[in-house]
């Protein structure tokens, strides 16, 4: 029988797939509970899989007989967590994670060891789930708190047309919950230095519903319903270091840290795709298409033109 046939193991365990003993006693440190060595039947929601990309002698035992193929069966069951252990600086590795969408990627150096010891700290999270407008005023807060000088500035065109309480409530767009329009252009500057800064990739993808605002069903519980159900492919398929927010009525925004392009296109096509053929409550059928920009490039050198060069992109013909 396959391992992803399977009977389903208790929800809430711990599998530590492939990793060393030092990785093992961290995970167990971390997460409070003796880890799994093995995966008896295939991972359900509450359960946490952290799996070696190269580790030896597990391969066989996965889905698809490869960290990465299995990784992206187990995530399409919705609340499984996976967390794929890669070498530090392999850069392939962290794009073929985000194409199986990981929801972390693990760096070890060659000893096996962290780069970064804090990593194992965001074991303890539980599946996504939509933020509350409390939640996303506190990480504005403390957005704002981490440079006096550069987020005072920030704040200030926030707030240059409108009153403070204003721009408080347009932090979240209350038909889907997700980041507004002003907090995005906020993190886009935002996103956009700090990519700069440490010479990361950063893509900006723009996703459009391919409706007419018209068309959108009329204010009311089959409106909110269609948005809840286009934002939760997004939630779904995004990690939780992107930024998720509603550019548009029928316009979503995406800022895609340490992703390059390809591993771009790659997301936005598979949300994309997904909204295509789904079947929305409303009986709305949709058209969506998408528009991918990524820095570094010599041709963006601003946040301005990495916002154009995504709109352009949008703009291209669909195949």
């Amino acid at each position: 029988m396959s391992a992803s046939a399977r009977q389903p193991s208790a929800p809430g365990t711990v599998y530590g797939l492939g990793l060393a003993p030092q990785l093992l006693r961290q995970l167990r440190d971390a997460s409070g509970q003796e880890p799994r060595t093995a995966l008896p039947g295939r991972p359900v929601a509450g359960d946490l899989v952290v799996l070696s990309t190269f580790a030896e002698g597990v391969a066989s035992t996965l889905p698809g007989g490869n960290a990465f193929p299995a990784c992206r069966t187990w995530k399409d069951d919705r609340g499984v967590r996976v967390i794929l252990v890669i070498h530090a600086g392999d850069v392939h590795a962290r794009d073929l994670a985000r194409a199986a969408l990981a929801d972390e990627c693990l760096e070890v150096d060659a000893a096996g060891v962290p780069l970064d010891p804090a990593a194992w700290h965001a074991l303890r999270g539980e599946g996504r789930t939509r933020p509350s407008l409390d939640s996303l005023l506190e990480r504005f807060g403390r957005e704002l708190g981490k440079d006096a000088g550069r987020s005072e500035s920030a704040l200030r065109r926030l707030l240059a047309a409108e009153r403070h309480e204003w721009a408080l409530a347009s932090l979240t767009d209350p038909e889907t919950g997700l980041f507004g329009a002003a907090f995005a252009s906020f993190k886009l500057d935002e996103e956009f230095k700090r990519a700069q800064r440490f010479h990361q990739p950063l893509s900006l993808v723009l996703l459009d519903v391919g409706l007419a605002e018209s068309a959108l069903p009329a204010p009311g519980p089959a409106r909110a319903t269609f948005l809840a159900e286009v934002a939760s492919v997004f939630l779904n398929e995004c990690r939780d270091i992107d930024v998720l927010a509603r550019f548009s009525p029928t316009t979503f925004l995406f800022l895609l840290p340490g992703t390059p392009q390809d591993g771009a296109r790659v997301l936005a096509e598979r949300m994309r795709a997904e909204l295509a053929v789904r079947e929305f409550t409303a009986k709305v059928r949709i058209r969506p298409r998408y528009g991918v920009a990524t820095v570094p490039d010599p041709a963006i050198p601003d946040r301005n033109a990495l916002l154009d060069h995504a709109e352009a992109d949008l703009g291209r013909p669909v195949g």
